[in-house]
């Protein structure tokens, strides 16, 4: 970290990303089939990296029944450095390894991953959800797409990507840099890409506001979409219950995504303190080293 700090943070967040064929160990669809590292796609958030299934909004996976029975199933390896916050009655803390696994429609390009389920290693997890569509009357409190919107949905400069721009807008207003370039796109006015320091100095700060913030009407709801509202059930694993080597895969990562050569034994000190009603969360929380 202090020897990148002047690195583009598109070229870092590329090369601190958790690569899936590290990552993912085992995947399995409903029928028993075993998914293949292609099916993963990368796809960018402001908050890094990730990797997606099903993105194809013109042929989707389909889930034809309810259950265990018709779930995917995934077997992740989680690094010590890839923390989530959870704090909670449960785990107290703000920073706990694990991965965050989000649900969003095809047609649209999440943000970030804040919404995402938190999967904390140690833990079998069962991650069930439910479509709730919203059909509203067309007026002043929504967009109506029109069919030929609806299909150049995945382009920049559609409605379902308002809160996206922005964002980005915002980032390079208060950060005088620009984050754009991660999806593809030019700046929205001449700054230049973000470095490290301006991505953790100030980038993350801008984009956690605007998460609490929302749009403040000025990115309107589709007058037709689908919110996937999640809930978990968790288990404590058996101890020793993972390999101890990881086997490698014919397919590289480095195909999909730039590999960079940095260091990445150090990490950013997350210092803010959650408190909450009945506890306070500490800042940091490793599992039991037998766990």
């Amino acid at each position: 970290m202090e020897k990148a700090w002047d690195m583009d943070a598109v070229r870092f967040l590329r090369s601190a990303a958790h690569w899936k064929s590290r990552m993912i160990l085992g995947c399995t669809w409903p029928n028993g089939t075993s998914c293949r590292m292609s099916d993963f796609k990368p796809v960018w958030t402001l908050s890094g990296l990730c990797w997606a299934l099903n993105t194809e909004p013109e042929n989707p996976l389909k889930v034809v029944g309810s259950g265990v029975g018709h779930a995917i199933r995934l077997l992740l390896n989680i690094e010590a450095y890839e923390r989530i916050d959870a704090c909670t009655a449960h785990f107290k803390t703000k920073s706990i390894p694990g991965v965050k696994v989000l649900i969003y429609n095809q047609s649209t390009v999440p943000l970030t991953t804040h919404h995402g389920v938190n999967i904390p290693s140690g833990y079998s997890m069962d991650v069930r959800f439910r479509m709730q569509h919203h059909n509203r009357l067309p007026g002043v409190h929504c967009i109506t797409e029109t069919p030929e919107q609806r299909k150049h949905s995945n382009q920049f400069n559609s409605s379902r990507t308002c809160a996206l721009r922005k964002t980005l807008r915002t980032i390079e207003e208060e950060c005088e840099c620009s984050m754009s370039r991660a999806f593809g796109f030019e700046p929205t006015s001449h700054h230049k890409s973000c470095n490290v320091d301006d991505y953790f100095g100030c980038v993350r700060d801008v984009v956690g506001k605007a998460m609490e913030k929302g749009s403040d009407g000025e990115c309107l709801p589709n007058c037709e979409n689908v919110d996937y509202i999640a809930w978990q059930d968790m288990n404590i694993l058996p101890q020793h219950l993972m390999p101890a080597l990881i086997e490698g895969h014919e397919e590289d990562d480095e195909e999909e995504v730039e590999q960079d050569d940095i260091e990445e034994d150090k990490y950013l000190e997350i210092t803010n303190r959650t408190y909450e009603k009945f506890f306070q969360c500490e800042e940091n929380n490793y599992l039991d080293p037998l766990q």
